[in-house]
């Protein structure tokens, strides 16, 4: 096999060695680019791309480790609004009614408690309570605004007021207070 090769490089001109050394360069140059150059710059360019994504990612967390502080602050702000991990719903109505309850032994206001109901609204659960109370306007008053002003987030959302002893200033209200409460997210 190597006599037909020879023989055929004997026949040949130096002018035309020449080109055939030339063009097994060439191709030899090709086979090497598409073979080894191409795939490594591949190689290269998915390895800067990752980089340039990680970066980004880094800088994401650098920014939230930046505020990290304000965000656990206004976390802290916002958590009286998350249910207790682990209570279930007869705990969570009972801890509505107790907190209620504290409200008005502290407003001298006697009251009669319904039931305590739970709706989900729009991500959040909302509680009501509709009570019967029986006391003094000023008492009332300073109940009602007890309910209002709490750390916790309750609501007067509907009064009746009627009037008991007019004498004595005596009134007999009904009450809806409201609780919204929101599942606390796993992460946090």
């Amino acid at each position: 096999m190597a006599s037909p090769l020879k023989a055929f490089f004997s026949g040949l001109s130096a002018k035309e060695k020449k080109v055939l050394y030339l063009a097994l360069v060439f191709v030899s140059i090709a086979i090497l680019d598409s073979l080894i150059v191409r795939p490594m710059n591949r190689v290269g360019e998915n390895i800067e791309h990752d980089i340039d994504n990680q970066k980004i990612l880094i800088q994401n967390d650098l920014l939230i480790l930046q505020h990290k502080e304000k965000i656990i602050k206004e976390y802290k702000a916002y958590s009286i609004f998350l249910t207790d991990r682990g209570m279930d719903e007869s705990e969570l109505k009972a801890q509505f009614l107790g907190e209620v309850e504290q409200i008005s032994k502290a407003a001298k206001i006697g009251i009669t408690p319904g039931t305590v109901t739970s709706e989900e609204v729009s991500g959040f659960i909302q509680y009501s309570l509709t009570i019967e109370c029986l006391g003094k306007m000023r008492d009332v008053i300073n109940f009602i605004y007890g309910i209002e002003s709490s750390n916790k987030p309750l609501q007067v959302v509907a009064i009746q007021i009627a009037p008991k002893n007019r004498q004595d200033y005596e009134v007999k209200c009904s009450l809806t207070v409201v609780k919204y409460l929101v599942e606390p997210d796993e992460e946090l």
